[in-house]
């Protein structure tokens, strides 16, 4: 285990995947390391090994079988069953030790970053009535499609190798946009040691004002 990571050079080579709690209900975080691309799905099921194998079947079929995988080293990544899912599709498991809490740091840092935004959503009439399932799309969307302070393009980009298109693009066509980090975001810096991502985060709904140039 390692408490640094190298940066990776091309997506999907090292993705990190942790659970988290929110209003009663768990939540699966995958952030790949060099797009800061995020995976997000509410375990509706429960968390047992063939649960959570079938969520990242799913994503492997979108995106391809990564290099490695890190996890906490918890339940039900230490299972015999899903450890051994990994390693047959060529895919080596790393556990973070707990003396090591920045091991899986970029996995903390999504969780971090989904939680504060869903409690903003808490705050939005407009959102908060939304199911769980739309709630995670509106966040992905947004998240995925703004331009990180860190690596200064889009995860959507990175991971995609386009830019999807969004109502941003319908205020000017011939525009590349690209979101204007805050002063506050720029003022905290990442850690250029650690490959992680900016928790910076855009929410966009009908009727906010906007300025581009």
């Amino acid at each position: 285990p390692y408490s640094q990571w190298t940066p990776t050079t091309k997506p999907f080579s090292r993705i990190h995947a942790d659970f988290f709690y929110f209003e009663r209900k768990v939540f699966l975080v995958i952030i790949d390391s060099y797009t800061k691309w995020i995976e997000l799905e509410y375990m509706r099921h429960g968390t047992d090994h063939r649960k959570v194998i079938k969520v990242f079947i799913g994503v492997f079929a979108r995106f391809g079988l990564p290099d490695v995988l890190v996890t906490d080293g918890g339940p039900p990544f230490n299972a015999e069953a899903f450890v051994s899912f990994f390693e047959k599709q060529g895919i080596k498991v790393l556990k973070s030790p707990p003396y090591h809490p920045e091991s899986n740091g970029q996995a903390e840092r999504s969780v971090r970053l989904v939680k504060d935004v869903f409690k903003k959503f808490l705050l939005d009439p407009d959102i908060r009535g939304l199911d769980t399932d739309e709630q995670i799309c509106n966040f992905l969307f947004n998240y995925r499609n703004t331009c990180l302070s860190n690596t200064h393009k889009f995860p959507s980009e990175r991971m995609l190798s386009f830019k999807p298109k969004t109502l941003l693009d319908l205020i000017n066509p011939k525009t590349n946009f690209k979101h204007n980090l805050t002063e506050s975001q720029n003022s905290n810096p990442i850690d250029k040691h650690d490959d992680s991502l900016a928790e910076t985060f855009t929410n966009l709904k009908n009727g906010d004002l906007i300025y581009y140039k």
